[in-house]
């Protein structure tokens, strides 16, 4: 008879908050995993797990090849964004997380060893030449039946309340980002010198805020009367931006993986335009999400935008909409409420404030 096993991917300290590769709000992901291994071992079924494991000389890191993190390339013959230094062995950031239950946890298999290729799946490297010792792990104890779910990488507990109720309030544009991230400092020079001068043609009076930590001394010289860069804020503050800016750009022009700003954006039903790097992951997004890789048609984007209060709610409630089906607590509680109560975890800033004294307890 075919048993069951349950398969936790990568639940890593570098992918949840803090690390070096961190996926916001990621260690929610957590306590969904600590109820599947109770529902898993209740029914006597295995629970295993895979764990990034690099060495530090790993070619899918940046800093092996004195280059930006995030940008794209070859490695061994296959395309690859290359990544800031992360999962290293036997770093912290490559340990399982703290609030996983991992004494329940079987074995844990190491990928992405080999140096010369990334490897992204518990199964295999990306070019499938070989194989982890998952799949034989399994097979020699009858555990081919592995139940999967994919969980979303953002899950909002909280959405803006009637972004349209303000629309003739909102002024002026607004770009979310690090600035000490090689492609957001790339991303504030282009528009603030190729596609706002287009905007400022018809638009004279729109400014635009660069919100966010760690300007690099070329983001800090693009400040003058109508761009505003300015440096850290707080979660508070941030959000105000959102509820009083007209348009979010995300101009990047080059980059891997989804957006945080994007979604963050769609959260506050803020519409968004953006390229076709800052649209990576969201393909379904599209209807409503303004993309162009060039500044004549960027900023047409933009205009139209800041002028069409009719086309701004339409994409407004669609961003919103996408964000909660996709997004949400809920969303991510639907994918396993077939085999996970959501009962006990309801309490969000409990669970934060756990992982918070975890973590200070370790340090």
């Amino acid at each position: 008879m075919t048993q069951r096993a349950l398969l936790l991917v990568d639940l890593q300290n570098d992918f949840c908050a803090g690390g070096a590769l961190a996926v916001p709000q990621g260690d929610s992901t957590v306590d969904v995993a600590n109820q599947l291994i109770a529902w898993s071992t209740a029914r006597g079924e295995t629970v295993v797990a895979s764990q990034d494991w690099h060495p530090a000389n790993h070619g899918s890191f940046a800093s092996q090849h004195q280059i930006e993190p995030y940008t794209q390339g070859e490695l061994d013959g296959l395309a690859q964004t290359f990544w800031p230094d992360h999962c290293v062995q036997n770093s912290e950031g490559a340990s399982l997380h703290p609030l996983l239950k991992q004494q329940a946890i079987a074995a844990v298999f190491h990928k992405g060893e080999n140096p010369a290729i990334d490897s992204y799946s518990a199964f295999f490297d990306n070019g499938h030449r070989q194989k982890t010792q998952l799949d034989a792990w399994l097979r020699e104890r009858a555990l081919a039946d592995v139940k999967t779910f994919t969980i979303p990488v953002y899950a909002f507990d909280s959405f803006a309340d009637d972004p349209a109720g303000n629309l003739d309030e909102r002024r002026d544009l607004v770009f979310v980002a690090g600035f000490g991230h090689g492609p957001n400092g790339d991303a504030a020079v282009w528009f603030v010198n190729e596609v706002l001068p287009l905007v400022h043609a018809q638009a004279p009076g729109v400014h635009i805020h660069l919100v966010g930590s760690n300007p690099t001394p070329a983001v800090r010289e693009l400040a003058g009367e109508r761009v505003h860069v300015t440096g850290f804020v707080s979660d508070e503050e941030l959000s105000g931006y959102y509820e009083r800016c007209r348009v979010i750009v995300a101009p990047l022009r080059y980059g891997g993986g989804m957006k945080g700003k994007v979604v963050e954006a769609m959260r506050f039903g803020v519409p968004t335009v953006t390229s076709a790097a800052g649209a990576q992951g969201l393909a379904e997004a599209l209807d409503f999400l303004a993309v162009a890789d060039d500044a004549p048609a960027f900023a047409r984007h933009v205009l139209r935008l800041l002028d069409d209060d009719q086309e701004w709610v339409r994409a407004s409630q669609a961003a919103q909409a996408f964000a909660r089906a996709r997004f949400s607590e809920d969303a991510l509680w639907s994918i396993v409420a077939e085999d996970v109560d959501p009962t006990p975890y309801v309490n969000v800033q409990a669970r934060r404030d756990r992982v918070a004294a975890v973590r200070a307890g370790n340090k």
